[in-house]
């Protein structure tokens, strides 16, 4: 269990490492309708939908996206389980560090 939490957090790391050049946008009324619109699309869309929406909803840079994809890391679908594991990682939020390692 501690080796799977070390690694978990080395992807953090090296994912934060490697995609530090990533501006943060400022929110707008554009990003704010994205955003909404991508979540639905996340509570509904099918598996290939949903997987696609974490991408582009972790691209956002809203800090309620953390929540929502860790919540997709126990999703029946392997393609939204590993996006959202992805995304997390790349996203380096100290909240999803447990999540991260107890995903399966």
């Amino acid at each position: 269990m501690k080796a799977k939490k070390n690694f978990c957090v080395l992807i953090m790391f090296l994912v934060a490492f490697f995609s530090s050049n990533i501006s943060q946008s400022a929110h707008s009324q554009n990003s704010q309708s994205s955003f909404d619109e991508l979540l639905n699309i996340i509570h509904t869309g099918n598996a290939y939908q949903r997987a696609n929406a974490i991408i582009a909803l972790s691209r956002i840079n809203d800090e309620r996206v953390v929540p929502e994809l860790m919540n997709l890391l126990k999703d029946e679908d392997s393609r939204v389980r590993i996006n959202a594991t992805i995304e997390l990682a790349r996203l380096a939020d100290k909240r999803s560090a447990d999540a991260l390692a107890d995903a399966e």
